[in-house]
């Protein structure tokens, strides 16, 4: 309930009543209304000088503290990043290798070399006689070169005769034991074959070791010779 000021006397009566109790001016509705609001509302006392101050200091500190917090994320940031780029630096003394280790790495180049030359694959060579190579060309030649065509062979054979072909190049012409055949293994070979090849005799003994070349009119053919 609230006292309004009478439209009639000026005098403060009660908003709820009907009519002024001192003059009787009836009060209506909306006369009491009116009343109503032309009082002005009550306001809320100011705050207390103290607590102003107060909530202004707490809200500087939390700037403050802010600011703090986002100073200290930027110092431990750029202390980690620092520390793995010294981790990821490398250091002259410890990359620069020392007499002893240059020593033991041009030691140990002819090691390897050496090591590759001796892992080459050891040719395993078909061991047979000049006889046995004319005779089975003349028994089946597509059979003899099964056996021999492009095969590693060792062929011992008495030497029949030594020529030149086209080339003016040696050919050593092995001839079978049988002394009614007429066809020989010709044989022949790099530049050293060319050389030993001055020094054999017809007649003579020896062991090739060649590659299988097929046959020409029945005569085995014999490359890359070389004596064993």
């Amino acid at each position: 309930m609230a006292l309004v000021p009478c439209p009639e006397c000026n005098k403060e009566i009660s908003d709820i009543s009907k009519s002024c109790p001192s003059c009787g001016f009836p009060m209506s509705e909306y006369t009491r209304n009116q009343l109503n609001a032309s009082t002005p509302p009550l306001l809320p006392p100011p705050l207390p000088k103290e607590y102003l101050d107060s909530k202004k200091s707490s809200g500087q500190m939390n700037s403050l503290t802010k600011q703090n917090f986002f100073y200290q994320k930027i110092f431990w940031g750029s202390l980690a990043t620092v520390i793995i780029l010294i981790c990821f630096i490398p250091f002259g003394k410890e990359n620069t290798p020392t007499g002893s280790s240059k020593e033991t790495q041009t030691k140990a180049e002819p090691v390897l070399e050496s090591t590759t030359t001796n892992a080459e694959p050891k040719i395993n060579y078909l061991k047979t006689t000049a006889t046995k190579m004319i005779n089975t060309y003349k028994n089946n030649e597509v059979r003899a070169d099964n056996i021999y065509k492009d095969t590693y062979i060792e062929v011992t054979g008495i030497v029949g005769s030594i020529d030149s072909d086209l080339s003016n190049e040696a050919v050593i012409n092995l001839a079978s034991k049988n002394d009614y055949e007429f066809n020989f293994v010709m044989a022949s070979g790099d530049f050293d074959f060319q050389k030993k090849a001055t020094n054999i005799n017809k007649g003579q003994i020896i062991t090739l070791r060649c590659i299988g070349g097929g046959e020409v009119i029945g005569n085995p053919i014999l490359n890359e010779c070389t004596f064993k």
